[in-house]
Order: C-alpha cells, then sequence, then structure tokens
C-alpha cells in the first residue's frame, strides 16, 4: 500500500469539495487527492458496536452506488476505529488525536487523516463520533467517483458539535 499517485488539490477544487459538506468541519483541508480504482480500495471497520457498523455502512454504499465496489480491495485502505489512551487506532498514530479530548462536546469529535502508509484513517474517542466522521467522509466521496475511479480526497479534518444535541442530520 502506499501514495503512488498523488494529486495537489487546487484551492478552487478544495473550496467545492468541502462546500458539498454540511456541516462544515471546523477545521478541514484537502490538499491532494489520490486517484486509484474504486474496486482496490479495501474499506476496515475497528469498532464492532452498531454505530461503527452503521459509519462502515455509509462509506459502503457510497462505494457500492457509485462504483460497485465492496471495499475488499489491496492499494489503500480507509480505517474506521476508535482511538486508544494514546492517540492511536490499533498500531497506527493518528496526529493530533489527543487534542480530541479537549474540544467541546469531545464524545462526538472526530479526525480524518491520511497516513503515510497507504491508509486513510476515520478515527474518534466514541462510536459517535466516529459515526459522524464516516457522514464527512461519506459525503467528500460523493463527487470523487468517475466511472470505477474514484479521487479518495486525503482530507485533514478535526470536527466537533457546537451543542451537545446535533438533532437531524
Amino acid at each position: 500500500m502506499g501514495w503512488a499517485q498523488v494529486v495537489e488539490v487546487a484551492p478552487r477544487e478544495q473550496a467545492d469539495w468541502l462546500r458539498r459538506v454540511i456541516p462544515l468541519p471546523k477545521e478541514a483541508s484537502i490538499p491532494a487527492k489520490l486517484p486509484v480504482p474504486a474496486g482496490e480500495v479495501k474499506l476496515t471497520l475497528l469498532d464492532d458496536s452498531p454505530a461503527g457498523r452503521q459509519a462502515l455502512a455509509q462509506i459502503r454504499e457510497v462505494f457500492l452506488r457509485k462504483a460497485g465496489s465492496e471495499g475488499t480491495g489491496t492499494q489503500v485502505e480507509l480505517v474506521l476505529g476508535l482511538l486508544d489512551p494514546a492517540g492511536r487506532v490499533a498500531d497506527w498514530v493518528v496526529p493530533d488525536a489527543a487534542r480530541l479530548a479537549e474540544l467541546p462536546n469531545a464524545d462526538q469529535a472526530y479526525v480524518i487523516r491520511p497516513l503515510d502508509n497507504g491508509r486513510i484513517v476515520l478515527a474518534a474517542r466514541t462510536s459517535a463520533g466516529l459515526y459522524y466522521a464516516a457522514l464527512t467522509y461519506a459525503q467528500l466521496l460523493e463527487t470523487a467517483f468517475r466511472g470505477d475511479m474514484v479521487s479518495l480526497p486525503l482530507a485533514t479534518v478535526t470536527d466537533w458539535p457546537d451543542l451537545a444535541e446535533r438533532g437531524l442530520w
């Protein structure tokens, strides 16, 4: 796994991508994207809670609808997982993960980060936060497909709600 063909994202494209995300994350940038065959993306869930399974279902549904892919590839891995106290998901250190504990409504906060080992991680302290990370990334994916190719956004996102009760999304 790796980042063989990373493409820089122009400021206008980044703005177009982010304006489709509702609610807009507090901190977000998409400096690059990775075009790959959708069938080469592996979707991995490391949280077997109902919310975790629903988070994976949100991402998988976009891959199925847009490219007919089940998410069982080998080139790039999209990992959804809960953070341990050291700020890791499995054995991978997630940059800025420790910050989540300090944010308002930290139980719903999340990060999305590309890791330099061919993985993109959606991570949170709780299953609820992981679910919101998946909703955000699924929205980013909506315009990322061209036929059986997907341009995975190598997004750096940190988000949390202003209010403890989000209401309907």
